[in-house]
């Protein structure tokens, strides 16, 4: 990733006025000797000179400014990476919505979607390389729950019901495919009477957790 625009006119800015400075006291330093003392030429070719030295010193600084700058802005981009991998923010982009729902014979042998049928998509979708999921609003994450109770499931710390709707994030055609692959996970859920809809859209907005999550014993290694 290239420095932002800003940063990089910035240092340049100044690199300019530096190297303008340090053009100017090398003039300076040209003196006319027939116009001054000895003694008075020796005081003012160390002053020019320290100048001189002073400027280059801080050309030097500016230097090395640049050179930070260039392998420090990326890092930008770093983070934002690990907001869409937290999922902290919300996203949008080209993807599939899938929406799975019992059948009315299952409904009526007392067969309900369980957690298991949601992973089974959301496992396929991640192989399939989706960049970011919800589930009936809620943004799977890497410390995302989804699990049974009683008739309801908990996805987040929130309770969800059939018609589930998940929004994925990637190659529509790649995640579409993937889904209906003969023997996959359509077919499997079909058996258990869970039908399952696939749409493909060019705007598929995946919401940021609502609420962020702490880590108390996790720690980055030095």
């Amino acid at each position: 990733m290239k420095a932002p625009k800003w940063a990089l006119a910035f240092v340049m800015m100044i690199l300019g006025l530096l190297l303008t400075l340090q053009f100017r006291t090398q003039n300076q330093v040209n003196l006319d000797p027939g116009r001054l003392r000895s003694e008075d030429l020796a005081v003012a070719l160390k002053e020019k000179t320290d100048e001189l030295d002073a400027a280059n010193a801080e050309l030097t600084k500016v230097r090395a400014e640049v050179e930070r700058l260039k392998f420090s802005v990326p890092s930008v981009q770093t983070n934002r990476d690990v907001e869409i991998l937290a999922g902290t923010i919300d996203l949008e982009g080209p993807g599939v919505t899938i929406t799975l729902q019992e059948t009315p014979e299952a409904l009526a042998a007392k067969t309900r979607l369980a957690d298991e049928d949601i992973w089974r998509v959301l496992n396929e979708l991640f192989t399939a390389g989706a960049e970011a999921v919800s589930v009936n609003g809620q943004r799977i994450s890497s410390v995302t729950g989804v699990r049974n109770v009683g008739n309801r499931i908990l996805v987040n710390q929130t309770m969800i019901a059939s018609p589930v709707e998940i929004l994925a994030i990637g190659d529509p055609t790649v995640l579409e495919a993937s889904l209906k692959l003969r023997g996959g996970v359509i077919d499997y859920l079909g058996r258990w009477g869970v039908k399952v809809s696939v749409s493909k859209g060019d705007a598929i907005r995946v919401p940021a957790l609502r609420t962020t999550p702490t880590f108390r014993f996790a720690k980055p290694v030095e």
